[in-house]
């Protein structure tokens, strides 16, 4: 770890590299300066004799060390700062005996080159990085790009080998690097506000083993205490938060924390650590039940959200994926990495938690509870997980579309207009005539001037005018029942996502994210109605009030029709009457007058509002015929007030007889 200096460079290269070993990971200012050596061919190989150079120093491994297939062996000066963060992998000291050490072998924070020399000292693989002016035919092009205190330059899987930067990413170590899998599951769809804390209360509720739950925010009084009862029922619950939320931690969450931590649910959190933390955020909002179910949701589980927001969420049953969640929630809430801590130790809890366990009949539960209201389905599923693979997945997904692109986002960069490949994917599939469906969030936060929603929209508006596709982005209307769209979905033809991940860099790049693509017409379906019913401006009908349903009149007698307390979120634009029912209006307005012939009548209100929404009502009206010598001569007024405050005025003209 030092600055750079002037080098020479008489090693020979050998463009055997395609099929040797490999350097798959380097970091000069870490807490400890490491590199890994990775093997990836099929065959052992023996370390003896190779040797790692920075054209300074020369470390020569002395002794035969094999190096299996796929396997990484790490470099350090201290075994100990780099153990806790790959204890899968053997971890080898420089000052140990297995070196035999020429020159200065020393990293330099700003810059410097690697070499990887086989036992007969030719190159084999290298990096440059920083402001390295290194040029030889081991490396081409511009190097790597600086390193941070607290990062490393990770080599992509499958290991690339083109000796360019183009095979290497900069990030904090750590991270997980997963690879795509494909199982089928039984899939239970279900949206927020109108009924996500439900669902998750009946999974926890019928969860008989285990709990592991990883989200960003946790606060909602109803679900930490059936978390709790899950503790109290024997069950081993863990729960992975995210420790330095925007805002900080609100007292909600630490109430939570707190009543969590005193029923013995084990509460780890995330945060950065001498400024080593390997996510930016951990923005994930899943859980996985008795190693055979999952949950996976664009919501936090805090009470604010499952109320007001709108969101997608699913329960999938297949234990292929569970283990899959289950081996990275594992290494996320690893109490031995650096950036992971107890709730006890981050909130400074004094005491052990006194866990009342349920009494035995407390804890059966009703298993035969009606599922009328839960639509099941099956279908293929597919994780998607940031920042493993899930930029590279949602391009190959949007790349395939045929006929459908349904999104809606709680935010979107502007950015990504011009720099997305994900928006350049959808504006190709708009261009080969796919129909696209942009929905956006409206709240004030989203909509602030500059770099925001609205300016989103009128972009990819302008572009789908210019261009003439059927591609439209619109703002969720104010008339819709929920407070914010904060939903990160997106339906391809047949295809669903359901994800935390907000159209931003951050999401894909340096967030812990989760989603799940599931490959499933029926699902599709059930989202897409959902998505439709969010697009419209105005998706509900007006409100009819009328003063009454059903009357009974006397022929002559003057009825007042009145709709004028009806309402509707926009406003009524048509009041038709129609007599009969025969399609013919005679009246359009809030109030009609007229008489009626003798008889049973029927009149059909219809209401339309401003985006062609309608709501019908039959009234009934029974025309009574007048007995005319029994009214010869009376003059009779009466008033009749209706229940609502309405009334009706019956006028009889005062029959005299002649003199």
């Amino acid at each position: 770890m030092y600055e750079n200096r002037e080098k020479t460079n008489d090693t020979p290269f050998d463009s055997r590299n395609s099929s040797c070993l490999l350097i798959t990971e380097i970091a000069p200012s870490f807490l400890s300066e490491y590199l890994v050596i990775g093997n990836p061919l099929d065959g052992e190989i023996s370390l003896l004799n190779w040797s790692i150079s920075d054209r300074e120093g020369q470390l020569k491994f002395a002794i035969d060390i094999i190096i299996g297939r796929n396997e990484e062996i790490i470099v350090t000066w201290n075994k100990s700062s780099v153990e806790n963060i790959y204890p899968q992998k053997r971890v080898i000291e420089i000052n140990s005996t297995y070196f035999k050490k020429s020159g200065r072998f020393q990293l330099a924070d700003t810059g410097d080159e690697v070499f990887l020399l086989d036992q007969e000292g030719h190159a084999v693989d290298a990096i440059t990085y920083g402001n390295s002016a290194y040029a030889g035919i081991e490396w081409n092009g511009d190097p790597v790009a600086k390193i941070g205190k607290r990062e490393a330059a990770i080599r992509y899987q499958p290991w690339r080998d083109t000796n360019t930067s183009a095979d290497w990413r900069v990030e904090p170590p750590g991270r997980s690097h997963l690879f795509e899998i494909e199982s089928s599951g039984v899939i239970e769809p279900f949206s927020a506000p109108e009924e996500a804390r439900t669902r998750i209360n009946r999974e926890l509720k019928y969860a008989t083993r285990s709990v592991k739950v990883s989200l960003y925010e946790l606060n909602d009084n109803l679900i930490v205490e059936e978390l709790c009862n899950c503790s109290k029922r024997g069950l081993d619950v863990r729960v992975l938060l995210e420790g330095q939320p925007v805002g900080g931690l609100s007292r909600d969450t630490r109430e939570s924390v707190m009543k969590l931590h005193s029923n013995g649910v084990q509460v780890h959190f995330m945060s950065s650590h001498d400024g080593f933390k390997r996510y930016r955020y951990l923005h994930s909002k899943y859980a996985i039940l008795d190693d055979r179910r999952i949950i996976i949701m664009s919501e936090n589980w805090v009470s604010e959200g499952l109320e007001f927001n709108r969101g997608w969420g699913v329960t999938v049953e297949d234990r292929t994926l569970a283990s899959y969640f289950s081996e990275m929630f594992k290494e996320d809430f690893r109490l031995s990495m650096a950036d992971i801590c107890t709730a006890q130790e981050y909130l400074s809890i004094s005491g052990k938690p006194e866990i009342h366990r349920m009494a035995e009949d407390a804890c059966q539960m009703n298993c035969y509870e009606s599922l009328d209201d839960i639509s099941v389905f099956r279908g293929i599923v597919r994780p998607i997980v940031s920042p493993d693979f899930s930029y590279e997945r949602l391009i190959d997904l949007i790349n395939g579309a045929k006929s459908r692109i349904l999104i809606e986002q709680f935010y979107c960069d502007p950015c990504w207009i011009n720099h997305s490949e994900i928006m350049s994917s959808i504006l190709n599939a708009a261009n080969r005539g796919v129909t696209v469906r942009f929905l956006l969030d409206s709240s004030w936060f989203n909509t602030q001037s500059g770099k925001d929603n609205v300016a989103v929209a009128q972009k990819l508006n302008e572009i789908a005018k210019l261009s003439s596709t059927d591609f439209e982005t619109r703002l969720v209307s104010q008339y819709q029942p929920f407070r914010i769209l904060h939903n990160k979905g997106i339906i391809v033809d047949d295809t669903v996502v359901v994800s935390s991940m907000n159209w931003v860099d951050t999401s894909f790049w340096d967030n812990r994210e989760v989603g799940l693509e599931i490959e499933s017409q029926e699902v599709a379906e059930y989202f897409a109605l959902l998505f439709w019913k969010d697009w419209s401006i105005d998706p509900y009908p007006p409100v009819i009030n009328v003063p009454w349903k059903s009357i009974n009149v006397a022929a002559g007698t003057l009825i007042v029709f009145d709709a004028s307390d009806s309402h509707d979120n926009s406003r009524i634009l048509k009041y038709l009457w129609d007599l009969g029912g025969d399609g013919v209006v005679e009246w359009n307005g809030t109030k009609w007058l007229t008489t009626l012939d003798p008889g049973r009548k029927v009149v059909v209100l219809t209401l339309v509002d401003a985006y062609n929404n309608t709501a019908s009502i039959l009234l009934h009206v029974n025309v009574k015929a007048v007995d005319q010598e029994r009214c010869s001569s009376a003059a009779i007024g009466a008033m009749i007030t209706a229940g609502c405050g309405t009334t009706l005025y019956f006028i009889y003209k005062k029959i005299k007889s002649a003199r």
